[in-house]
C-alpha cells in the first residue's frame, strides 16, 4: 500500500526469491584471505480453505577461494554436546537443524530443503490454542581440500542429513515445544543423541 510517506507491505505474497554475494577485499586492513560466496534462498507457503498450511524453504550457497573454516557453511546446528536429551534442551530454531551438533559438519557447497505442514489451530481452552504442525529437513553439502583445516574434529555432507519431527507451537503466551529424530546416512550409533527435544517461543506482533 503507497502511504503519503512509503509502500507498507499488508499482506505476504509468495514465492520469494533472495540473493546474497559476498567478497573480502584483499589486502584491505591487512586482510590476508580472498574468498567470496553465493547464496540462494526460495520461500513458499500455500494455504488451504480448511485453514491448513503448507510451507517449503530452500537454500544454497557456494563459497570460493581460500576460505577459513569459520566462514564455511555449517547448516544451522542447534543441539549442544551433552549425554542426556534433557540437558540438551535449549530454544529451537527457525529453520535450523535441532538434532545436528555446533560444528559437526561443514561445507564450502550446500543446499538445504524444510516442509512444513501446518494444521489449523485447535482450542484447548480460550487461552490455549496451539499450533500442530509435521516437518522434515535434509541438507546436502560437500567441502574441497577438507584436509588443509587441520587441527580440527568435523565431518562433512556428502551422504546428505535427515531429520523429522513435529512442532507444538503458541501452547501458552507464545511458548511450545518441538521434537525431531535425526536419520538415514548420518544417523548416530547411540538412539538418545539421535533425538532432539526443544523449547519454542513464538509471538504473533501483528506487523
Amino acid at each position: 500500500m503507497q502511504t503519503p510517506n512509503k509502500k507498507i507491505e499488508i499482506e505476504k505474497k509468495y514465492p520469494r526469491f533472495t540473493f546474497q554475494f559476498s567478497k573480502t577485499i584483499p589486502k584491505l586492513w591487512h586482510n590476508t584471505f580472498n574468498f567470496g560466496k553465493f547464496d540462494f534462498r526460495f520461500d513458499y507457503q500455500k494455504k488451504f480453505n480448511s485453514n491448513h498450511k503448507t510451507l517449503f524453504i530452500m537454500e544454497g550457497g557456494y563459497a570460493f577461494g581460500a576460505i577459513p573454516i569459520t566462514h564455511l557453511y555449517n547448516h544451522s546446528p542447534n543441539n549442544i554436546t551433552k549425554d542426556k536429551i534433557i540437558q540438551r534442551i535449549t530454544f529451537a530454531g527457525t529453520d535450523s537443524f535441532e538434532t545436528m551438533f555446533y560444528n559437526e559438519f561443514f561445507s564450502d557447497k550446500y543446499t538445504f530443503f524444510q516442509l512444513e505442514h501446518q494444521f489449523p489451530k485447535f482450542e484447548i481452552s480460550k487461552r490455549i490454542k496451539p499450533v500442530f504442525s509435521l516437518v522434515t529437513k535434509y541438507g546436502l553439502g560437500t567441502l574441497e581440500h577438507a584436509e588443509k583445516h587441520a587441527g580440527i574434529n568435523f565431518k562433512t555432507l556428502e551422504k546428505g542429513y535427515l531429520e523429522s519431527g513435529f512442532e507444538l507451537n503458541q501452547i501458552y503466551r507464545g511458548l511450545g515445544f518441538v521434537a525431531f529424530y535425526r536419520y538415514g546416512p548420518n544417523q548416530l550409533p547411540n538412539f538418545e543423541d539421535n533425538i532432539a527435544i526443544k523449547l519454542s517461543l513464538k509471538i504473533d506482533l501483528s506487523l
